[in-house]
């Protein structure tokens, strides 16, 4: 099931929620919003995704601890990506919150993880991660720290996915080489991947479009033909075979041979 928070939501998200389900398994009618703003609906896919935004709030449920689970209709309640690792990795000044958060981290590893957990790192480089205006790369190897320890002492096998985006404005060749050696020493093959596609009203697609930082006026590099687009790519797979030749060339070209030996060894 998808349950939609709407924006007049309130305390009373939980009983409605019941309720709705309830009535779903009665009568087999989906519950529009009703008076405090909750709407229900039954969806296809068994993963849910823990949606920012206000409207689709699934990651509430989880903050209502076991709820959810406590539910006679629902068997088992998955989180299978959109979790903001560096907010569950934020030290506020309230102890009791720190440990809430950490008692949430582990409720979410251990009860929501149906075996792959998918987070967007979406880069190495500080310079990149900063024109997109995401936390620093080194949070995510704080969260895959955590996230390997608690799988370790609960004897689970789980995975943990990164999501990685090439040809961002700010990236160049020698940002993904570098992604590329850094990835391979956290013992990732990676498989989530995209190209950056313009989004209107957005700061990278302003840069992209101008070639200047709309804020810093400072001049930002983008890739856009083809070959540069490639170019970037090919360093997502720097593992398969029939990539090795390329990448070794495309190396030696940027300067970066130094580079080699680290993907491929002496």
């Amino acid at each position: 099931y998808n349950v939609i928070f709407g924006e007049r939501s309130n305390g009373k998200t939980y009983a409605s929620l019941k309720y709705g389900l309830e009535n779903y398994i009665k009568t087999g009618k989906q519950m529009a919003y009703n008076a405090v703003g909750v709407g229900f609906e039954a969806v296809s896919y068994t993963h849910l995704r823990a949606h920012e935004t206000g409207r689709n709030l699934v990651c509430r449920l989880l903050l209502e601890k076991k709820n959810v689970d406590a539910l006679p209709v629902i068997k088992q309640s998955f989180i299978g990506s959109g979790v903001r690792y560096d907010l569950l990795l934020h030290q506020s000044k309230d102890p009791k919150t720190n440990k809430s958060t950490q008692e949430y981290t582990r409720e979410l590893i251990v009860r929501h993880v149906s075996g792959r957990l998918k987070v967007a790192p979406e880069h190495t480089s500080e310079r990149v991660l900063s024109i997109m205006r995401k936390p620093p790369f080194s949070q995510f190897g704080e969260f895959k720290k955590i996230f390997d320890r608690i799988n370790r002492e609960e004897g689970l096998r789980q995975q943990l996915i990164p999501y990685f985006i090439s040809s961002h404005p700010g990236c160049k060749e020698e940002d993904m080489a570098e992604l590329a050696v850094i990835t391979k020493r956290l013992d990732f093959h990676l498989e989530q991947v995209q190209d950056f596609t313009p989004t209107p009203m957005t700061v990278a697609t302003e840069a992209w479009y101008t070639g200047f930082h709309p804020y810093t006026l400072e001049p930002v590099f983008s890739a856009k033909t083809q070959r540069e687009k490639l170019a970037q790519r090919q360093f997502f797979f720097w593992y398969k075979p029939e990539e090795r030749r390329n990448i070794i060339n495309e190396l030696r070209r940027i300067g970066r041979k130094d580079l080699i030996d680290k993907l491929y060894g002496k």
